[in-house]
């Protein structure tokens, strides 16, 4: 942590490299939680900017990588709600 502050860096993108669309996304979501209804896109919309990968060279640098790929990160996230929501 000390070479973040000593570069003067305020922000850093974590990222697994891991690349996924909006479309994927959303099965991957509804298959983890059992939706059950219909996902519909517009599309008549623009479709945004066509990558979002985020740039983790510099946490890389550092040999730092995820250790939790996204699926496994959702069921994790999506389990602790289901156990946590009445709290």
């Amino acid at each position: 942590a000390k070479q973040i502050y000593t570069r003067g860096i305020s922000h850093i993108n974590v990222s697994s490299g891991e690349e996924v669309s909006i479309r994927d996304l959303a099965f991957m979501v509804k298959k983890i939680t059992g939706f059950q209804g219909e996902i519909n896109f517009d599309n008549s919309m623009p479709d945004g900017t066509p990558r979002k990968v985020l740039d983790g060279t510099f946490l890389y640098q550092l040999n730092w990588y995820s250790k939790i790929r996204l699926e496994n990160g959702l069921k994790l996230l999506y389990s602790w709600y289901i156990e946590n929501q009445s709290k």
